[in-house]
């Protein structure tokens, strides 16, 4: 599954973009929320706290706002994520379409042609996109 990942400043601007395969024995849906947990460890290695993620994911965006889950493989991971948003001091999920995250999606099916995970920065500093599903803005 290809992973697309692009950080945006708070006005917009681009910082920077990855993106990834990321080798899934699972589910589609548990790939997106693998996914998500990459994108969330490359959030804090950068350093940022304050961070808005987009997801063309309704199923996860709605999972990850949920307050009780079902178990399953699927919420086993959204769990973890969970976990993982007590490293930022602001964070939320918003469901967007796949044409509002056409930049993202177009990283996430190229990705799938690279043999190792590829980065573009441009600037240092920044709130949040990313997407195969996901858009950090």
């Amino acid at each position: 599954m290809g992973l697309g990942m692009i950080i945006h400043d708070d006005s917009g601007e681009f910082v920077s973009c990855r993106s990834l395969v990321i080798p899934c024995a699972f589910r589609v849906e548990e790939g997106e929320v693998m996914g998500l947990l990459e994108a969330l460890s490359w959030i804090k290695q950068l350093g940022l706290h304050k961070v808005k993620i987009e997801m063309d994911v309704k199923l996860v965006v709605d999972a990850m706002k949920a307050t009780r889950e079902a178990s399953s493989i699927f919420n086993d991971f959204i769990r973890v994520c969970k976990r993982e948003m007590i490293n930022f001091s602001f964070i939320t999920f918003d469901y967007v379409t796949r044409t509002t995250n056409e930049k993202t999606y177009h990283i996430a099916r190229v990705s799938r042609t690279f043999s190792s995970p590829h980065v573009r920065i441009e600037q240092s500093s920044c709130v949040v996109g990313l997407s195969n599903g996901i858009c950090i803005c």
